[in-house]
């Protein structure tokens, strides 16, 4: 079976404004440092800058809604065995250690930050739930039904904000290596 792939346009061939010579120059010498053809470095580039970017850019599409949609990259290259698609992947990708470190401390100082607020909140449970009895019992002895109602929702509002729990930090992740439609689903759900 032949594939007629005239329609592809050359990587190269796309007309760049502003960042044509850097990214180009970086392409090119990826792939004369890995011996492949400069699409094979131009495409994970390309990703990489897109993912830096679209990680930091949301789109909301309806006005009033929480709903925040991240853009997502992804790169696939095709070519033979042996070809050096691989190894320029691989090093691309060593670009977001650096992202993935800060993430990861980021996650841990978070987690620290986490724990110690369920401990407080924990804590200070016990102390409400006796304010709270003690309130109710104020409640139950007022006579007049237009203070008690007031009353009551006072205690409701203050039992409504104290019972805000803390979120639990989700770790933001940059790369990753497991492609099944669950992990992703998983990864792209918590990288927001």
């Amino acid at each position: 079976m032949h594939l007629d792939c005239a329609w592809l346009v050359s990587a190269f061939d796309i007309d760049f404004d502003f960042d044509q010579p850097c990214i180009k120059s970086f392409a090119m010498s990826f792939s004369k440092a890995y011996c492949c053809p400069p699409e094979f470095a131009f495409a994970p580039l390309l990703t990489m800058i897109g993912s830096v970017i679209g990680h930091k850019i949301h789109v909301k599409p309806e006005k009033n809604s929480d709903l925040v949609i991240a853009p997502n990259f992804w790169a696939i290259s095709i070519g033979d065995s042996g070809a050096g698609k691989s190894p320029v992947h691989l090093r691309m990708r060593e670009f977001f250690c650096p992202l993935n470190d800060k993430a990861l401390s980021d996650y841990e100082d978070a987690i620290e930050r986490y724990e110690a607020l369920k401990k407080i909140r924990k804590e200070r449970e016990k102390t409400v739930s006796k304010h709270i009895r003690q309130r109710i019992t104020a409640i139950d002895k007022t006579l007049d039904p237009i203070e008690k109602r007031k009353m009551e929702e006072l205690l409701a509002s203050e039992v409504s904000e104290n019972s805000r729990q803390p979120q639990k930090p989700t770790l933001v992740r940059y790369t990753t290596n497991k492609a099944t439609y669950a992990a992703l689903q998983h990864m792209l759900g918590e990288n927001h």
